[in-house]
Parts: C-alpha cells; sequence; structure tokens
C-alpha cells in the first residue's frame, strides 16, 4: 500500500513489541506529495482526505504575480526556471516549486512598467537612439520629469533586465493555495553563471561569498627563516619561501590560491636578507595582483611580523604561512568568520585531508588538542601536544557546566592559516608580548574569550576534505611534493616539460616531475620524485622517491633513495645515499655511501628550531 505514518511500529517503555491486531489503513498512509513540479499549464491534482475521500487542487504553476518591492509594483509574469534551493538541491534538478525556492522570471512586464512609468529605456538592447520616439502629452512628460531623480537601479539588476530574465524568490506555498507568487524586493541579485544567490538577506543561515565579497579581505602571508628546513635553505641564497615544490617556488601556492579566490590586496613579510631575489620573483610572477612586500631586519618571530604591517591592515585580514599548500575554499572561510562575528577562525585539518585520498600517515606535524561546544565549532580549549603533562588534560568546571556537551579532537593539525577581525589590534598590548601566534596568541585568546570585559567568539573550521598540506618540515616538503605530483597527474598536467632533455632507454615515472632545461642522461631511471629545473643527471643513475633542486648536478652512477639534493647541490660519481638530505650548494665526494645524514649544517641546529 505504502509507507504507513502509524504508531504500531514502535515499541512500549520496556522494549516489548506492539501486537499487529490491524492491517495497514488508507488514512494512515505517509504525506503526499504535492506535485509541484513547473511544467505545462495550470492542471488539477487530487488530493487524498480522511475517510477515504479525495478533494481536488487547482494548480496554475507556469505563471504568477511576483512584486519590485522597492518600486512599489506587482505584475504577473511567467516562471522561467528553477535555480535553487537552500534545503535540497534536488527540487532544483526536476524544477519543484516551493515556498522560498529561487527561480527566474520574465523581465518584460517589469521592464515595460518602467518604460512608461519613468519613461526610460532599462536594457542595453533596447537604447534612446534605437528606440522609436513616443509622443505623450505634456501632462505626462512632465510626470517623467518629476520621477527622474527616482529612476535609479541598480547595476546588477540592470544586467539582468539586459538578459531578459530576472531572479525572485517564492512567498506562497504552492503546494497549499496552487499559486506561485512571489517577490524580488528581499534578495540580492547575481550572475547564474556564478550560480551563487544571497537570497533572502534576513536569513542569516545562508550567506554565499562571492570574489566582490571576499575582495575586501586582505592577506598577509609570512615568510620565516624555515630553520626547520635546515640544511636546504640558506637566507642569503636560498630562503624558504623560494624553496622549489613540484618546480614550482613554495611562495607560488599559497599566492595563488588567495588570488584565484579574489583577494589581490596581499601583504608578504620576510627577511631583508634575499630581500632582492623575492622581490624580483614578485615583480615578474604577480605583476598583475596588488603583492606589496615588506622587509624586516630581523624576523623574530610570527607575532612581531604581524606587528609590523599592522597600519597597512585596515579590514579584516588572513595570516597565512608561506608553506601552506591547500585547495580549501577561501570563500567558507570567510563566510563563517563574518556569520559567527568571531574574532579570530582558525583551519584545522584531519589526517585524511592532509595525505590526499591516501592512507594517513603518521604525521611529524605537532597535533592539538581542541575542545568545542558540541559541533558548533565554537572553540572552547586549545592545548598543543607538548602542553600536555603526562597525558593529562584539565578543564575548568564552570567550562565543563557551561557546555555539559562537548566535543574532544586529538588528530587535528594547525594550517597556520587564521582569519583576524581588524578589532584584533584592540588588544595590542598582549601582542607585544608575545613571540609566536600559533603558540602563544591563540591559546591566549580562547582562553579569555569567556571574560565579561573582554567577552570575544573563537572558532575553527575543519578541512575534511580536497588536500590541506603543510610544507615546514623536511619529511612534510618531500612528501607535498609527491602529493602535488599526484594531483597534477589526476588533473591530466604535462608532468616532463618539453624543454627537457631525456637520454636513450631512459625510464621516467607516470608520477614524476622533470623541469624545464633538465637534462637526464642515458639508462637512468626516475621513478616517484620531482627534479627541479637546469638539472643534469648523469648515466646510469637510479632515483626514487627524492626531490631535486634547482641546478643540482647528479654524476654518473649515482643510486638515490628517500632523498632530497638542495639547490647547486653536487653529487659525485657512484654515490649512493638512502633517505639523505644535502643542503644547499653541497658537494658529496665520489664513491660516499651513507644512510640517515644531514649533510650541509649540524643535527643541533635542526633539532632547536621549532617555530
Amino acid at each position: 500500500m505504502g509507507i504507513s505514518r502509524d504508531s504500531r511500529h514502535k515499541r512500549s517503555a520496556s522494549g516489548a513489541k506492539r501486537a499487529h491486531y490491524r492491517k495497514k489503513r488508507k488514512f494512515e498512509l505517509g504525506r503526499q506529495p504535492a506535485n509541484t513540479k513547473l511544467a505545462g499549464p495550470k492542471r488539477v491534482h487530487i488530493v487524498r482526505t480522511r475517510g477515504g475521500n479525495f478533494k481536488h487542487r487547482a494548480l496554475r504553476l507556469d505563471s504568477g504575480n511576483f512584486s519590485w518591492g522597492s518600486e512599489a509594483v506587482t505584475r504577473k509574469t511567467r516562471v522561467i526556471d528553477v535555480v535553487y534551493n537552500a534545503s535540497n538541491n534536488e527540487l532544483v534538478r526536476t524544477k519543484t516549486l516551493v515556498k522560498n525556492a529561487i527561480v527566474q522570471i520574465d523581465a518584460t512586464p517589469f521592464r515595460q512598467w518602467w518604460e512608461s512609468h519613468y519613461g526610460q529605456v532599462l536594457s542595453k538592447r533596447k537604447t534612446a537612439e534605437t528606440a522609436e520616439a513616443k509622443k505623450v502629452s505634456s501632462s505626462v512628460a512632465r510626470k517623467h520629469t518629476d520621477r527622474t531623480e527616482d529612476a535609479k537601479v541598480e547595476q546588477h539588476v540592470n544586467d539582468q533586465f539586459n538578459t531578459g530574465r530576472l531572479y525572485a524568490a517564492i512567498t506562497s506555498r504552492p503546494g497549499q493555495s496552487g499559486r506561485c507568487d512571489g517577490t524580488s524586493s528581499k534578495i540580492i541579485h547575481l550572475s547564474h553563471s556564478k550560480a551563487l544567490l544571497l537570497a533572502w538577506v534576513s536569513w542569516p543561515c545562508l550567506v554565499c561569498m562571492t570574489k566582490n565579497q571576499v575582495s575586501d579581505v586582505q592577506a598577509v602571508v609570512l615568510c620565516g627563516p624555515g630553520h626547520r628546513l635546515s640544511p636546504l635553505t640558506d637566507e642569503e641564497k636560498l630562503p624558504k619561501c623560494m624553496l622549489n615544490i613540484a618546480n614550482r617556488p613554495m611562495l607560488y601556492y599559497p599566492l595563488t590560491w588567495l588570488m584565484q579566490a579574489g583577494i589581490t590586496d596581499v601583504i608578504v613579510v620576510a627577511s631583508t636578507t634575499g630581500g632582492q631575489r623575492l622581490q624580483n620573483y614578485l615583480t615578474r610572477i604577480f605583476d598583475g595582483g596588488r603583492v606589496e612586500l615588506v622587509l624586516l631586519e630581523e624576523y623574530r618571530g610570527t607575532m612581531d611580523a604581524l606587528l609590523a604591517v599592522k597600519s597597512r591592515l585596515k579590514n579584516d585580514f588572513m595570516v597565512v604561512s608561506c608553506d601552506l599548500i591547500t585547495d580549501f575554499p577561501v570563500a567558507k572561510f570567510v563566510e563563517r568568520c563574518r556569520l559567527s562575528s568571531a574574532l579570530v577562525t582558525s583551519l584545522l585539518a584531519t589526517p585524511t585531508c592532509m595525505c590526499f585520498g591516501q592512507q594517513p600517515k603518521e604525521s611529524t606535524e605537532p597535533k592539538h588538542r581542541l575542545l568545542d561546544d558540541g559541533g558548533k565549532e565554537r572553540t572552547l580549549t586549545w592545548m598543543h601536544q607538548d602542553d600536555i603533562e603526562e597525558g593529562n588534560m584539565t578543564f575548568s568546571m564552570a567550562l565543563l557546566t557551561r557546555y555539559p556537551n562537548v566535543h574532544l579532537y586529538t588528530d587535528l593539525s594547525d594550517m597556520h592559516c587564521y582569519l583576524f577581525r581588524r578589532e584584533i589590534f584592540e588588544k595590542e598590548e598582549m601582542m607585544h608580548k608575545l613571540f609566536s601566534i600559533r603558540e602563544e596568541f591563540i591559546p591566549k585568546l580562547v582562553k579569555r574569550q569567556f571574560g565579561v570585559e573582554d567577552y570575544h567568539r573563537c572558532e575553527v573550521l575543519t578541512a575534511d576534505s580536497g588536500y590541506c598540506l603543510r610544507a615546514n618540515t623536511l619529511s612534510s616538503l618531500a612528501e607535498c611534493g609527491k602529493q602535488l605530483a599526484r594531483i597534477m597527474g589526476s588533473n591530466g598536467t604535462r608532468l616532463v616539460s618539453q624543454a627537457a632533455e631525456i637520454g636513450q632507454k631512459t625510464q621516467i615515472g607516470n608520477d614524476s616531475l622533470i623541469g624545464d632545461q633538465s637534462k637526464v642522461g642515458d639508462k637512468s631511471s626516475v621513478k616517484r620524485s620531482t627534479v627541479g629545473n637546469y638539472v643534469h643527471i648523469g648515466n646510469n643513475v637510479k632515483i626514487s622517491n627524492s626531490i631535486i633542486m634547482d641546478y643540482a648536478q647528479i654524476e654518473d652512477g649515482v643510486k638515490l633513495e628517500g632523498c632530497i639534493v638542495g639547490y647547486k647541490a653536487t653529487i659525485g660519481e657512484k654515490c649512493y645515499l638512502k633517505d639523505c638530505d644535502v643542503g644547499c650548494e653541497y658537494v658529496v665526494e665520489r664513491d660516499t655511501t651513507l644512510k640517515g645524514e644531514l649533510m650541509g649544517c649540524s643535527r643541533e641546529m635542526f633539532i632547536d628550531h621549532k617555530e
């Protein structure tokens, strides 16, 4: 018979089943569909009622009365298409008309009213020169003249009149009244190609961000010294932000991510050492956007770098590390911050997101212990893994009393991407005493958010799809190169440059990158590796799971497994290196066999620096 809405299937309080003493009844059937699809002229819909009876409901859904609230005018017009529904995309696919759905209507009745009321043409298709001059009486002409000051329409509305279609929201209940009426007064019109609508501005739960709404956000990209990437980095010859990842500088990825989202006011903060090379790169690659380079004499920490550009920040701003590589939507990030009015919103990533579809591995990135209010994304406690003593975590009883239902996360990694409100600088006195944004400032903000005089809100946004990576250590740098090569291969990008020279009988794996002007000798093999630009690889060389930076020299008979070879480094003939990291411009003598070594710096220098 169908799905029933009776209560006979429910169990009693003791768990016992109820006896089925009768069969299903017609009047107990589930809710019947309204059948309010946008199709054809008016029709009669049979509705089941009590007592096994039926009634007939007339539906006229091909047209309706729509009002233009700002002009106080209502016209009957044709409904053309359903373009958005906040509750279910299936209702858009099937073109079902329900209350609050966003539809496209014929703009002709409103255009005709505008032209007769104001005496002006409201479309580029029909300009004043091409339109035939209509004779009107002197009284009508005076009325048109008096109404000239009010004859103003916003540009995005005028653009829709040019297409002949207007966006509108349905305010009636088509399934109950059989009519499709609506309004265009409370809806912000956008181009359908962007497929983003701000329907019903009074609804705080539905806000979709566009590039125009994200463009007022500024961004600060912090380029630290990169001590954790030693020996590959060199403050003068090769700063951290210019390290090669998948044959592009590290700084390329966050800048491209921000600009593609519509953020063009970007400030790059770096040390004066190596600043000229960085300035040349920004001028050559990102000349179209507004990228400002600020050089500091002494880069002591992320908090000092942020305070150094305080005078340049006039709006809400993002703080991004130069080693962030992600495809997370910036619009979603800004949307969350503005909907919740949070003082700071942080981006965290799950292990699945950090390995891009592969099996999650044990990450060397420090984990954070995060406590939120039962899935509402408000951060209650923020602890670093190193701050937990003997595996014990302490929570305030007042906090747990106020929020009895909480979630505890232990596997999230901080991506060093934060969105701050401009009001954050009201706490400048506290900021001057701190060194790190991630390790000190964010935990203090979370801890103090419940104060009476200093009440604010801190939130997090978790990236659980796509990819979200950080190349801030040697192991993560190597992993990022492999992940990006895999992503580029899945997108159909050419992995071997046309300007590269490949020798005879040389095997290049499907997941390996070969940069411009690089040369690979005869009978060599490159598998699951990234080879930079202007790299010379000799004959009979075996490279696997490795990263070769720009201008490196790999001589004949070398075998590399799981290695990172730095900028302008040289590997002598017949060397065998496994799980080794070779520093910038370092020379490895011929016939060297090493395993798990760091060449180019002391191990103490690598371990001591954690920021």
